[in-house]
């Protein structure tokens, strides 16, 4: 059973850092002196810069910060994963150790494998009617990345049941399209595709990642 997310936050002193900097279960971090929260930076990973004289000031991440002082210190060889895929969710209670391995399997779970971009510029990419080359140009992703995303391969638990640009359809649709009997040509124009769309996902050549497995 996963652990429970509490409202009451609990602070800690930063491991290494006692006396100048404190860490919340929450995952924020203040300065034990004068009780200011510190930012984090804008990018996806949440970081902080951490200071105090006469020591060379040092930029760290928030869940190894939260994970240190809570769960405890970190085994050799392990990394800090977030159980729900959401690297600015750093409650404890998303927080666990495990291998590389484990972390790199969350990825693919989770669909943001490969990815360097945030939750909104995924949807943005799916919701798009833009080329998959003009989109790729512009997020400085690859191709393929933008038709994974398109598809649902990657970020589907961000985008599952949003309109998606080129075709229209949402996840509960394709698998509905998947299953449905009747000529390919009768089905998509009942869902607005072409025919061609219609074989492409009965064939899991398209979403493949979703019709795998379920009985057509």
């Amino acid at each position: 059973m996963p652990a429970q997310i509490t409202t009451l936050e609990e602070w800690r002193p930063v491991v290494g850092w006692r006396g100048c900097y404190e860490v919340s279960d929450h995952g924020s971090v203040r300065n034990a002196r004068t009780g200011r929260c510190l930012r984090p930076t804008e990018t996806p990973r949440c970081r902080v810069v951490l200071q105090a004289r006469p020591r060379v000031p040092k930029q760290t991440l928030v869940p190894i910060l939260v994970a240190a002082a809570f769960i405890g210190p970190r085994p050799e060889g392990l990394q800090v994963c977030h159980n729900d895929g959401d690297v600015r969710n750093n409650h404890v209670a998303n927080l666990r150790y495990d291998t590389p391995k484990g972390n790199n399997d969350d990825k693919y779970d989770h669909g943001t494998a490969g990815q360097k971009l945030t939750a909104e510029q995924a949807i943005e990419i799916y919701e798009s009617t833009e080329t998959n080359a003009a989109l790729a140009k512009r997020f400085g992703i690859a191709k393929r990345n933008v038709s994974a995303i398109k598809t649902g391969k990657y970020w589907g638990p961000v985008t599952k049941g949003r309109t998606r640009g080129k075709h229209g359809l949402t996840q509960p649709e394709v698998l509905e399209i998947y299953a449905a009997p009747g000529r390919h040509v009768d089905i998509g124009a009942r869902y607005g595709v072409g025919a061609s769309t219609v074989t492409k996902i009965k064939a899991s050549i398209n979403w493949g990642h979703l019709t795998n497995g379920c009985p057509s």
